[in-house]
């Protein structure tokens, strides 16, 4: 069985998927009776001398994601190549759910359908008794004649699945492998009560079922003795129910008895409300939140109602902005960039609101990626909005960079609609990584809320006029790395650019565009700062205010081996952003004042800042200074 992820900086998940399946599968009597399970396939860079190690192989079953589909598919060729009787079984959510597929990959044999536990063991099973393979639930396979056809399709409501982690399947790979840090993945229920055009989660699996309260303290109680120290829950939508509170204080009990695990991930439900507050304010206070989910996907009415979706209002999203900020309890809102009905204007207004609103931490821009087995997936709906979708090469950010010749991953991306052409898909992307580079990251931070504030400049009104500015001044620091960024967008609207940013400077793995531009600046932020005090400049800022809260935006910005510094303002600047910051509307005060910086989480040295600050901290706004002191004169 093979379920193949990335290697993120000595650290990799334990293959949750496929142990899952195993777990289920080998309580069967005719499965154990007639199986021997060899040990799991899941390392990326293993995975050729993997194949190459089989020996006469009965069954290989892969778990295919888009991330490793492509790596999946040429392993499954080879193998049948070298062993035809071998029967090659695929399933995961990236397996197309369609008898064109198998009739276009004959090497494979069976594809399973939705969750895999069931259909994989009944498929087991009738391959050993040579029964009806129509009688399988939810798989397809070929007749006699060699035509695909799908079997019989029933709901799974089951909950009772035995753990993998408790029935032991994961302890020898920890024993063997003692250099990696493993991430360890939970479910404590299954199922999406939404359904957005553009998942193929909801579309297809509704009902939420939940797993027993007994399994999962188990297993958090695992997960603490072999001390892991990330945990994520791939739940769909963590917070939904009461119960969910109980299971993030036997979290947080086991946190403070062990130490582990140190860190708790989820997927907060997509309408927040106070429940995920209390767990976000429980985790905070022992520094375990990964951030709370305050998500739109989109502001559009048009592309809310294209993709099945209801948002939060606007004004409930301001007060929960408010009530976070105040309780210093780091937020994260997400949209998505490429959905039908969605216009640069509307997209730029988007981000213009999340900032009023008090967003001003982490804004996550994820691009729309056409999932083959969503409803945004049906010809349709593809006709209905003019999708067009090219094959853009997928490595996941945060890991380790592809090896010369190895399988390059690709997924269908979305670059143009009936709404959005591919220059406007450009362009628009290209103001956002404005917006989450200068503002979410800190470069530009203070002098926009100011602006807002003081002089009634909308946040999209600065970001668009210095994503201008960027493509008029491709000379400097910032507009440099720009420049290569667009280069880079313009060949990927064409399905020929990378996906990330790299420099060696920065560690030996890949970054998502924003996150190498603030990197490359900060690294070179003297110089940054000099070049662009013309641009901010325009904004007729008074002086000495103007130099005063450059110098607070400077200072304020965490940089490696950075700390333990004063210095000392005729304005009230700190207590100025502090009260924005809470949702309120402050006058900025003359008043002689120190700010001590004492700050003692900044690393030395500019890769491990990479890591620790960007990469793990943008979530919370960690690229600007928090540990402040102020004092008045």
């Amino acid at each position: 069985m093979a379920q193949i992820n990335n290697e993120y900086v000595g650290s990799v998940y334990l293959p949750y998927a496929i142990g899952s399946i195993a777990a289920f599968a080998w309580q069967n009597p005719t499965v154990i009776k007639n199986y021997n399970l060899k040990p799991f396939f899941y390392l990326r860079k293993n995975m050729i001398e993997s194949v190459d190690s089989l020996d006469d192989p009965a069954l290989v079953a892969f778990s295919g994601y888009i991330w490793n589909f492509e790596l999946c598919k040429w392993c499954a060729q080879k193998i049948k190549a070298n062993y035809p009787d071998c029967i090659i079984v695929f399933g995961g959510h990236s397996t197309p759910e369609s008898e064109d597929f198998l009739n276009k990959n004959s090497y494979i044999d069976y594809l399973v359908i939705g969750e895999g536990e069931e259909p994989f063991t009944e498929l087991l099973c009738a391959l050993t008794n040579d029964k009806n393979l129509n009688d399988v639930s939810n798989i397809l396979y070929r007749d006699a004649q060699g035509n695909a056809v799908k079997s019989k399709q029933r709901d799974i409501t089951a909950t009772d699945y035995p753990s993998p982690y408790l029935e032991g399947y994961f302890d020898k790979i920890i024993q063997k492998e003692t250099e990696v840090d493993f991430y360890v993945i939970i479910e404590t229920n299954r199922g999406c009560p939404y359904k957005c055009t553009y998942c193929d989660w909801g579309y297809h699996h509704n009902q939420v079922r939940c797993f027993p309260l007994k399994r999962i303290y188990a297993e958090i109680d695992w997960i603490a003795a072999r001390k892991i120290k990330y945990l994520y829950c791939a739940d769909a939508n963590f917070g939904i129910l009461s119960r969910d509170r109980r299971i993030v204080d036997k979290i947080i009990q086991v946190k403070t008895r062990t130490g582990y695990p140190d860190k708790f991930h989820v997927n907060y439900t997509k309408n927040s409300n106070q429940t995920v507050f209390e767990i976000n304010k429980d985790l905070n206070k022992h520094g375990m939140s990964k951030g709370a989910t305050l998500s739109f996907q989109s502001l559009s009415p048009i592309v809310l109602r294209n993709i099945r979706r209801t948002n939060m209002s606007y004004k409930r999203f301001s007060e929960l902005m408010s009530l976070y900020n105040s309780n210093n309890i780091m937020t994260y809102s997400e949209l998505i960039l490429g959905l039908p009905g969605e216009t640069y204007e509307s997209f730029k207004t988007a981000l213009g609101r999340l900032l009023e609103a008090g967003q001003h931490s982490s804004i996550i821009i994820l691009n729309c990626y056409w999932l083959v087995n969503s409803e945004m997936g049906k010809p349709e709906y593809v006709e209905q909005h003019r999708i067009e979708t090219v094959p853009a090469p997928i490595h996941q950010t945060h890991s380790l960079l592809p090896e010369k010749g190895s399988i390059v991953e690709y997924s269908p991306l979305v670059v143009s609609t009936a709404t959005m052409s591919r220059e406007m898909w450009v362009k628009t992307e290209l103001l956002s990584f404005c917006v989450l580079c200068f503002h979410c990251f800190g470069l530009f931070q203070y002098f926009a809320i100011y602006l807002f504030n003081d002089h009634n400049i909308k946040y999209e009104v600065f970001y668009e006029r210095l994503f201008h500015w960027l493509e008029a001044n491709p000379h400097t620091v910032c507009g440099k790395v720009f420049s290569a960024i667009h280069k880079e967008l313009v060949k990927a609207s064409q399905g020929n650019g990378l996906w990330f940013y790299t420099n060696s400077l920065f560690g030996k793995i890949t970054w998502p565009f924003e996150e190498g531009m603030f990197l490359e600046i900060a690294y070179n932020s003297e110089q940054f700062y000099e070049e662009v005090t013309g641009f901010l400049k325009q904004f007729n800022i008074d002086s000495p205010l103007f130099e005063e809260l450059l110098s607070y935006q400077k200072n304020m910005l965490k940089l490696p081996g950075r700390t333990n510094f004063e210095f000392e303002y005729g304005y009230d600047f700190y207590q100025y952003f502090s009260k924005i910051y809470a949702g309120h509307k402050p006058d900025l005060f003359k008043r002689k004042n120190v700010i001590r910086i004492t700050d003692r989480n900044v690393p030395g040295n500019w890769e491990q800042y990479a890591v620790e600050v960007v990469w793990y901290g943008r979530r919370g706004g960690k690229c600007l200074h928090t540990g402040i002191e102020q004092f008045y004169c």
